[in-house]
């Protein structure tokens, strides 16, 4: 499986704004969490390679940190 690659596309406006490029065709979820020592990774988004994730809730956490994983 093609890992997920996650590309800045801008910060701004309480927003921030990544790419997502995986396998083309097959489905990905963004998930987010606010401790990188956690296995509690919350699921956000889902969406077909490639796309764009906005997170508009970026201005809530002091800091969060976000992965991309296959899904099903």
């Amino acid at each position: 499986a093609t890992p997920a690659i996650l590309s800045l596309v801008g910060y701004g406006n309480n927003h921030f704004q990544f790419l997502l490029t995986g396998q083309a065709g097959s489905s990905y979820a963004i998930q987010a969490s606010t401790n990188l020592t956690t296995t509690n990774w919350l699921s956000i988004f889902t969406n077909v390679s490639p796309f764009t994730f906005v997170d508009s809730n970026a201005n809530s956490f002091p800091q969060r940190f976000y992965r991309g994983v296959s899904s099903p």
